[in-house]
């Protein structure tokens, strides 16, 4: 299960964290979690570098919004979930396929991590119902979740 399971918002402070999450391979290591945040084009020119700045900088522009959510088993960052209202993801403004069905105002959860160690231990259900009470805490009513890629 998720035993001593501690769920934070991803501050500036924590993105050292985030890095050694992402650092343990697979796309999260080059690609930052930033697909969402900009254009395709933009996103699939971008090195490692540039899509970490991407997410650093969500960080610093949210208004007292993190970009998503770290989970933490002692100490140590084992998940991630990205989140927030839909306009925070420029991928999304554009997009013909993932576009919005009506004009309601809507929170979008763009991406899951999970470290390869805490796999298949309940880690994304914990992230799941931990994003949706922080939106519902910062005014969302509706919530939707995308693929991974379009």
């Amino acid at each position: 299960m998720t035993p001593d399971l501690e769920i934070h918002p991803l501050t500036r402070e924590r993105l050292p964290d985030l890095a050694g999450l992402f650092g343990q391979g697979g796309d999260p290591k080059w690609c930052w979690r930033a697909s969402f945040r900009v254009r395709g084009m933009t996103f699939r020119n971008a090195s490692a570098r540039e899509n970490r700045a991407v997410l650093e900088a969500a960080v610093d522009q949210l208004d007292g919004r993190a970009p998503g959510l770290i989970a933490y088993r002692d100490g140590e960052a084992i998940g991630w979930v990205s989140l927030g209202p839909r306009e925070d993801y420029e991928r999304l403004k554009h997009s013909k396929i993932l576009a919005p069905i009506d004009e309601k105002p809507v929170w979008s959860i763009v991406c899951f991590v999970v470290g390869r160690r805490a796999r298949g231990q309940g880690v994304a259900k914990k992230l799941l119902d931990a994003a949706v009470d922080y939106a519902r805490e910062h005014g969302a009513t509706l919530l939707e979740a995308l693929p991974g890629r379009d």
